[in-house]
C-alpha cells in the first residue's frame, strides 16, 4: 500500500524555501521519480534522494550555485 503524503504549511511562494521545493518536484517530474510508487520499484524516491536532491535545490535557490 502506498503512503499518502502531504505536505502543509509550505513558505510564501517567493521564499527560497518554497522554490527549492518547487525545483525538487520539477526535477522529480523530469527524472521519472514519484513518492507514491510501489516500495522496490526504481521509479520510488528514497529519502536519501529527496534529502540530497533537496539540498542541491536550496543551494540552487540560494543563488550559491
Amino acid at each position: 500500500m502506498a503512503d499518502d503524503v502531504r505536505i502543509t504549511n509550505l513558505p510564501q511562494s517567493s521564499a527560497k524555501e518554497r522554490v527549492a521545493y518547487d525545483l525538487c518536484r520539477d526535477v522529480m517530474t523530469a527524472e521519472g521519480k514519484s513518492l507514491g510508487a510501489p516500495e522496490g520499484s526504481t521509479k520510488r524516491a528514497d529519502r536519501k534522494y529527496l534529502l540530497d536532491l533537496y539540498a542541491e535545490c536550496l543551494v540552487a535557490a540560494s543563488d550559491r550555485r
